[in-house]
């Protein structure tokens, strides 16, 4: 039997390889939030798109001219929130499952021109504010994932409060 070598780990990170898991979109109401579901051995997750209109409690800078365009993308397990972490070994098939979720996202609101994400922590932890960990890990997929599936589409990465902020900039036909 072989041994497994970092590098291989490594450059698993962000490629979604591991086969994603089926997923439904649980309604399609452009201008409202957009809610897929998914469920894993262990848990049952859903993943929302929710249109940024300047008083989303989580992006209030954004209030002024806000796009009706603009969409935060939150996760969670049914029974946690965003910033909770399963610790299942679950996070690659779910992180690949996500991909394909923004994808099918992506593809069937061409309304849509940004993407927010913001990689929350979890504040009861010591260090939190300095914890990167799930950030870099989102910027791995979703920096290989525009290579694929999103030509052309721009990264920025910026602070609110303590918490980084990635947003996807997706360019579409006339723009």
């Amino acid at each position: 039997m072989g041994m497994i070598k970092l590098k291989n780990i490594l450059n698993e990170i962000g490629d979604a390889s591991v086969a994603p898991y089926p997923f439904t979109r649980v309604n399609s109401d452009i201008g409202k939030n957009i809610k897929y579901n998914f469920d894993t051995p262990t848990e049952k997750y859903w993943v929302k798109f929710a249109p940024d209109t300047g008083t989303h409690k989580f992006l209030p800078h954004y209030a002024k001219n806000n796009p009706p365009w603009k969409y935060e993308v939150i996760f969670s397990t049914y029974e946690g929130m965003p910033n909770d972490t399963t610790d299942r070994g679950e996070m690659y098939a779910v992180m690949s499952t996500i991909s394909d979720i923004v994808k099918d996202f992506v593809n069937r609101f061409t309304n849509a021109r940004e993407l927010v994400i913001i990689p929350t922590k979890d504040s009861a932890k010591k260090d939190w504010t300095k914890d990167r960990r799930r950030f870099k890990l989102y910027l791995a997929y979703i920096d290989k994932q525009l290579e694929k599936s999103l030509p052309g589409a721009d990264i920025n990465i910026s602070k609110m409060y303590v918490d980084d902020v990635i947003t996807i900039s997706i360019p579409r036909l006339g723009d």
